[in-house]
């Protein structure tokens, strides 16, 4: 709404008012401060007036009372020394020639009266009016039964015990009070006994109905010593009440003076000195406030109008001259601080743009929820993730739950009920909506933080709302995708697995017959030719071996045991096993074993057979003259707990070019390609050999110089076990002669059952042969056997569930015969399975003769501990 010109500036306004407070409140602050200050001098005038009044009142009924009791003491004493009639003389003369007294009284010693004038008195008890044991002269106030107005009677004691009783005439104590009480405007005088009867008072109203004061605060103030004033409001009125105590009695003179009364020509002086003033001060203020509004309130009018609409413009208008300098500093100020908001403005404006760009972009949206106000308010963007127009809807908590998914509802109020409950700081949840223009169904995520006042409640909750219906889509065709490349990938190992059993079963029926074959021949050129045959067939079979690893490799299935063994029984049979090829090829292999190596460690001997192997078999395949060195050192280790290793394998061969190095251990790579290649290999040795110096906590390097040769270095962590010496001899003594007699060989594939029994046979053993599982339990069930060879898939019945059986026999002899799997089954997992199923040991098709009798001899004597 744009404000008129006549309108008046709001702050024009609060100033006109505040300078018209700043003019008039001295006024009135004046005026009241006069008004109160003579009002009280007038009052503490009349207190000191009053107090100076009842000590005179008081001094003139002393004298009154002193003198009326000095007349009866004197008749008294003339009781004792002179005749009755003398004394009854004295009595009529006294009361005649003495205006305060009403009338005297002889009263004997039984208080009976015995002369009195003038006559008349009658009705006094004067026992109970003068009691022996109170020495009091002065009785309460009593009616006269002679005139029948108040008195107090007044006595002297006489030597015989009679009393002088004097009737005191108050009338003339009236009398004078009336005159002071008429000299005094606007005070009354009193006069009271000492209990708060009154004696004497102007309104004899009050006298005749015996009215007590004696309740009043300042009468019970009251003391000889001085007069005592106070202000009270009684009757509508504020009065100023001082009371004196005369000196010989109790009786006590109050002057009770009504301010307003007796000021009332005060105050008319006072209020027309009051007028004058606010004439006066109305004058100024009117002279003062023309000239302000000439000098001040007009500029500043001006002033405010040219800066509102500098406010409200976006550029600033051209400054007008300022009345005078200040404002004009002000107006420079002012100018510049509009200029600095409408900058931060712009800026706000630019960033608030950049903010709505980035929720659309982002399909986020913010919204804010006042839970005192109950008012839900979105962002541009979460109309739009909501389908919503902001012309047509007012956003609110029940219009947000009629957009979630119906089966998402119940959730996404429970979570955020949740979190208000449980103290939470913030809220996050994924849920469906349905779009409210198109019925589209989106996800989106939703967070908040809670703000809560200092009781702890939730007051209110800021949050985003995000579309995330792509990435879920994302997220479904990933999962999609990995769930077939995970069944790819078990098609991969089924298909591996199942390729090495069928592949690994005939060559173990090859090499079988060719070991056996090798056992029968004579001829020299026969046993090369079974020679060859062999080595192709273990060719073969490492081959088989390194693909099943690389699978591994590939599928991170690759582990590392953890076992006790001999590391120097490790390292001198696996160099052992390259010395025929050192005779056959003319190069030299040389070891150098550094004497601080220890004896026993834990870890994977095979898997560091493995690496050496194809280590030291790549140096003699590359190296036709000179020598191959293999060298092992220990290392400084970190903990008690760890050994480190360092190894070295040495050649004098061809060397690698510098540009193949870059190559060395990538899979199916060899440095030599195409059909002119002179050495054999599938490229795999070096790749696999690389991964297991990884998993055994180490890492291979190469060095190499084309024709001068080649390094391979790699250092292995093992853990520490320390044995002696005596342990060690025991130890290898317990594999010694420990060769069984009668085998129980569970065997389906004849060929394979043929050649392992016949081999067997001719070291000297008894071979029985099970054709399946059901065989094999049947068979040792009925017979003695030191050792069972166990297939694993077999018709009729498994090795594995055959093994069960035998193992869950009641006959612990039965139960506990060794029982080793021979299979074709050699992926990753299937040994640690078997021996899990109770078998003792695990040996992989094809099966070499040397080793399966080593491992049935390890066998046996584990047991026999």
């Amino acid at each position: 709404m744009k404000r008129s010109a006549e309108a008046p500036v709001p702050a024009v306004s609060l100033l006109r008012g505040t300078l018209a407070v700043w003019l008039l409140a001295p006024c009135i602050i004046v005026v009241f401060a006069l008004g109160l200050a003579l009002l009280t001098e007038g009052v503490n005038k009349a207190k000191d007036t009053n107090e100076h009044l009842a000590v005179a009142l008081c001094r003139y009924l002393d004298i009154f009372v002193s003198d009326a009791h000095s007349n009866l003491a004197s008749l008294a004493r003339l009781e004792g020394s002179s005749e009755t009639d003398h004394i009854l003389a004295a009595i009529r003369q006294t009361q005649e020639s003495l205006t305060r007294f009403q009338r005297i009284l002889l009263v004997d010693a039984k208080g009976v009266v015995r002369f009195t004038h003038p006559p008349g008195f009658v009705g006094v008890d004067f026992p109970v009016l003068f009691p022996p044991d109170l020495n009091s002269t002065m009785s309460r106030p009593l009616y006269s039964s002679d005139t029948g107005s108040l008195t107090v009677l007044m006595r002297a004691q006489t030597a015989s015990g009679k009393m002088i009783v004097g009737e005191l005439n108050l009338d003339a104590l009236l009398e004078h009070l009336q005159h002071f009480s008429m000299d005094l405007h606007g005070t009354v005088v009193a006069v009271a006994d000492g209990f708060g009867n009154l004696i004497a008072h102007p309104d004899m109203a009050l006298v005749r109905q015996q009215t007590n004061i004696g309740d009043w605060r300042i009468f019970k103030e009251a003391s000889e010593a001085r007069a005592f004033s106070a202000l009270a409001f009684r009757d509508g009125s504020f009065m100023s009440d001082t009371v004196a105590q005369l000196p010989g009695n109790k009786w006590k003179v109050i002057l009770s003076t009504n301010i307003w009364q007796a000021m009332s020509d005060t105050l008319k002086i006072v209020t027309t000195i009051e007028v004058l003033l606010v004439a006066y001060f109305l004058i100024l203020f009117l002279s003062v406030g023309r000239t302000l509004n000439q000098r001040i309130i007009r500029p500043i009018v001006e002033f405010s109008k040219s800066m509102t609409g500098l406010a409200t413009s976006q550029q600033p208008d051209p400054p007008s001259p300022a009345p005078f300098q200040e404002l004009g500093i002000i107006e420079r100020e002012f100018r510049q601080a509009i200029s600095a908001i409408l900058e931060s403005q712009a800026r706000l404006r630019t960033s608030q743009a950049i903010l709505e760009q980035a929720q659309s972009i982002g399909r986020m949206g913010s919204w804010r929820l006042d839970l005192v106000e109950d008012r839900l308010t979105w962002s541009d963007e979460a109309y739009r993730i909501f389908g919503a127009s902001q012309v047509e809807v007012e956003p609110s908590y029940e219009l947000f739950m009629a957009l979630v998914h119906p089966n998402d509802r119940a959730a996404v109020d429970r979570a955020y009920a949740s979190s208000i409950e449980k103290n939470k700081d913030r809220y996050e949840i994924e849920h469906r909506i349905v779009r409210r223009d198109d019925g589209e169904i989106r996800f989106v995520i939703e967070r908040c933080v809670h703000e809560r006042d200092a009781e702890g409640k939730v007051i209110r909750s800021v949050g985003m709302v995000q579309d995330i219906t792509e990435r879920k889509r994302n997220e479904e065709e990933l999962l999609l995708a990995k769930e077939q490349a995970e069944a790819a990938s078990r098609a991969k190992s089924e298909f591996l697995a199942n390729m090495s059993h069928e592949i690994r079963t005939p060559l173990n029926g090859i090499l079988g017959m060719l070991q056996l074959l090798e056992t029968s021949v004579q001829d020299k050129e026969d046993l090369q030719f079974c020679a060859l045959a062999i080595q192709s067939t273990n060719r073969l079979t490492r081959l088989l071996s390194d693909i099943l690893d690389l699978s591994r490799v590939e599928a991170s299935m690759m582990t590392i045991r953890s076992e006790r063994f001999n590391l120097h029984s490790v390292l001198t049979q696996t160099i052992d096993l390259f010395a025929p090829v050192a005779v056959q090829t003319g190069v030299t292999l040389t070891r150098h074993l550094d004497p601080g190596l220890p004896v026993w460690v834990v870890g994977d001997s095979i898997r560091l057979q493995q690496v050496l192997t194809n280590l030291i078999a790549n140096s003699f395949k590359f190296t036709q003259r000179g020598h191959v060195h293999v060298e092992a050192y220990a290392l400084p280790s970190r903990s008690n707990d760890t050994l480190r290793v360092f190894f070295a394998i040495e050649d004098t061969g061809c060397g690698i070019a510098d540009e193949d190095l870059g190559n060395l251990f990538k899979p199916f790579t060899q440095v030599s390609q195409g059909y002119t290649r002179n050495h054999q290999g599938a490229g795999l040795g070096l790749t696999i050999s690389k991964h297991l110096v990884g998993l055994m906590g180490g890492n291979m390097v190469v060095e190499s110089e084309e024709g001068v040769g080649t390094t391979f270095a790699f250092c292995v962590t093992f853990g520490n076990e320390a044995q002696s010496h005596d342990d060690e001899v025991a130890s290898e003594s317990r594999t010694v002669s420990l060769v069984p007699r009668r085998i129980l060989l569970a065997e389906d594939d004849e060929t394979t059952a043929f050649s392992i029994s016949r081999l067997l046979e001719k070291s000297g053993l008894s071979v029985t042969v099970a054709h399946n599982g059901q065989e094999a339990v049947e068979m040792h069930e009925a017979n003695d056997f030191d050792i069972i060879l166990m297939d694993v898939s077999m018709p009729v019945m498994d090795g594995i569930e055959a093994c069960q059986r035998i193992r869950g026999s009641e006959n612990s002899h039965k139960r506990d015969i060794p029982i080793i799997a021979l299979t074709a089954y050699a992926m990753a997992g299937d040994k640690e399975k078997f021996l899990a199923a109770g078998m003792s040991g695990y040996l992989a098709k094809p099966v070499n003769m040397k080793i399966l009798m080593q491992m049935m001899s390890e066998t046996l004597a584990e047991q026999r501990r």
